[in-house]
């Protein structure tokens, strides 16, 4: 792995999480239009965490890494999702229009956190930790809007993690 290339995604992914906490925090006020604009800015740190997160899987994966295709499939889908709602979606993360997106987080930690058990990337308590949390995640999707910030939350806590992770142990030679 590029390893600068590696540390800049990294960087991204908490970029990310800053970006979208605190365009959620902006959409009930006065500053909505900026709340969504940061949310939608977010979206394309993601992309270049997801893009360093993707290479780190598939090159311990092996030869045919499908789980690492299906997790860059799965944070290319909640872009999608995210990109392509209207304002009123977004500012209700937990409407039935926006629903999907915490089934492609949840796959998208659910794989993640797979691969790292099997291949020890990273340390095995982190991969333990994806797979477990996948599930309280998908919660907004089979429970309704009241476990949106419990979701938010721990997927923002998880992307935090894995960057730190990166950034101090820099995963594959």
């Amino acid at each position: 792995m590029n390893v600068q290339g590696g540390k800049i995604g990294a960087f991204f992914g908490i970029v990310f999480v800053v970006l979208l906490f605190t365009g959620l925090s902006l959409i009930d006020t006065q500053t909505q239009v900026l709340g969504l604009a940061l949310i939608r800015v977010s979206m394309v740190a993601f992309l270049v965490y997801l893009g360093s997160l993707w290479r780190i899987l598939s090159q311990v994966e092996g030869e045919r890494p499908w789980l690492s295709q299906v997790t860059f499939g799965s944070g290319l889908m909640f872009v999608a999702i995210i990109l392509t709602q209207d304002s009123a979606s977004i500012e209700s993360l937990g409407s039935r229009a926006a629903a999907n997106s915490w089934i492609t987080i949840a796959l998208l930690m659910l794989t993640s956190g797979v691969i790292m058990i099997k291949s020890r990337v990273m340390p095995a308590w982190f991969g333990w930790a994806g797979v477990i949390l996948a599930f309280p995640v998908w919660a907004p999707r089979m429970m309704g809007s009241d476990f949106v910030l419990v979701a938010s939350v721990l997927f923002g806590l998880w992307v935090i993690a894995a960057s730190v992770v990166i950034l101090r142990h820099s995963p594959v030679g």
